[in-house]
């Protein structure tokens, strides 16, 4: 495969579910803001003390046996309402601030959502599929709830960038190229076996909040060969200004980090041959082509088959949490969410700190198929396992949650017969535990008959 063609596979593929889902899902952790304090009022019927204790004095007091007038409000000299107008009484009382609404914690989420591309190519007499391409579209938009959440509209710089980058994917070409290579390969149809050839690309958004977008793009594809060719990328996106952010932005000093990266990876995957580790690393970090991406917790850098390792050993990440080595973190991209969710991916193993107790725990979740279909799932919490049976579905997303008390919850969504949807939540305090499911409805709607069960308790 050439590098200009490796360029251009760097696109998007499928999550309809995922951030429309997942869009919606944010309303879960915070789908409502703070209310603002009430402004001060003023009333232009009755005789109300101002805050000095004396009487207004364009108020005249009602007579005592007689019902009080209907006054008019004075439309050429309105009542100021701001406080500092008034001439405040020493002993006045301050009035208590507002308080914030229970279980919810005040940053503002973004609504995102994905439409998907879908191309494909059959032979001429329809018996045999020679490519598809499948792209996902991503927009600063989306069900917003009570519209605490913010949208393009709010942030139209993001939604800008987010369009223009939409507007470069070109599927047609992309497909054509499959095409050529597949018929090549295909010839008059008289080989045993045809594997179908494709270019998939997903999101798994990781943190959308009134700060930064940021997601793992992942690519799937396959052109010949052994094996399809796995691949992971980063996004992270200002908010505000809808620019790319940079290491140098979240990070006061990307000296060492190197180092810490390479140790962090040594620790984590001790049976790990890696070849060229400290000096690959390294090269990536001061180029500004290493994989990361930063969450609500701190940041993942990322590896592709290849990077540092072998096939076999997939895909590998490491993560610093903020709260491990604040110093080195710059405030301005460092959350302060007390709840959040993010896009998990099945069948890599990913960090998160479950119980806010500053140390990393380590999830996993693995897809068992028979022929035609997923038939159990495996869900992995550090040494503790759950195996899930009796399935039948043909694909499922994961979203990790987490909730302002401390718990966190997987929620996974299983893709059945007919698109129809089932939705099954997994307690992560402890052994992980199946503790609700809903038959046949999106993840909007089991969050609406479920958040005052469980995640706001």
């Amino acid at each position: 495969m050439s590098a200009a063609r490796s360029g251009e596979m760097r696109k998007m593929k499928r999550i309809t579910a995922l951030l429309l889902v997942l869009s919606m899902a944010l309303c879960l952790v915070s789908c409502s803001k703070t209310p603002e304090p009430d402004a001060p009022k003023t009333d232009t019927g009755s005789s109300a003390a101002a805050p000095d204790g004396s009487k207004p004095a364009d108020t005249a007091p009602a007579e005592p046996d007689t019902a009080p007038e209907k006054t008019e409000p004075d439309k050429t000299e309105p009542e100021s309402t701001q406080p500092d107008k008034a001439e405040p009484s020493g002993d006045a009382p301050v009035p208590p601030p507002q308080p914030q609404t229970p279980g919810r914690d005040n940053v503002k989420k973004l609504a995102v959502s994905l439409s998907d591309t879908y191309l494909d190519h059959w032979t001429q007499d329809g018996s045999a599929r020679l490519a598809y391409v499948l792209w996902p579209i991503i927009a600063a938009s989306g069900r917003d709830g009570d519209g605490a959440m913010l949208t393009g509209e709010d942030l139209p710089e993001l939604r800008d960038y987010l369009d223009f980058g939409n507007s470069q994917m070109d599927c047609t070409h992309d497909l054509e190229h499959l095409i050529e290579y597949a018929e090549e390969d295909y010839g008059d149809g008289d080989i045993e076996y045809f594997y179908n050839y494709f270019d998939e690309f997903s999101y798994g958004v990781v943190r959308a909040d009134e700060k930064v977008l940021s997601f793992l793009l992942k690519g799937n594809e396959y052109s010949g060969g052994i094996h399809p060719v796995n691949w992971v990328s980063g996004v992270n996106i200002d908010c505000a200004s809808g620019e790319l952010i940079y290491l140098d932005d979240v990070f006061t000093d990307t000296e060492g980090l190197a180092d810490l990266v390479c140790g962090r990876l040594r620790e984590k995957y001790p049976d790990v041959s890696f070849f060229s580790l400290e000096e690959g690393v390294a090269e990536e970090i001061d180029g500004e082509l290493i994989a990361w991406t930063i969450d609500n917790q701190g940041v993942t850098f990322w590896f592709s088959p290849y990077d540092i390792a072998s096939f076999a050993d997939g895909t590998l990440s490491v993560t610093i949490l903020f709260s491990q080595i604040p110093e080195i973190f710059n405030d301005k991209y460092v959350s302060t969410s007390e709840s959040w969710i993010k896009a998990l991916t099945v069948g890599m193993t990913e960090d998160a700190d479950l119980d806010d107790d500053g140390e990393l725990d380590t999830v996993e979740i693995n897809a068992c198929w028979d022929e035609y279909a997923i038939t159990s799932m495996e869900i992995s919490v550090g040494t503790e396992q759950l195996t899930v049976e009796d399935m039948w579905c043909f694909d499922i997303t994961a979203w990790l949650v987490h909730t302002q008390k401390g718990s966190s919850f997987l929620l996974i969504r299983e893709q059945r017969e007919n698109d129809y949807d089932y939705i099954e939540v997994f307690s992560l305090d402890g052994t992980p535990k199946s503790v609700d499911s809903l038959f046949g409805t999106g993840l909007y709607s089991f969050i609406v008959e479920a958040e005052e069960r469980y995640y706001y308790q």
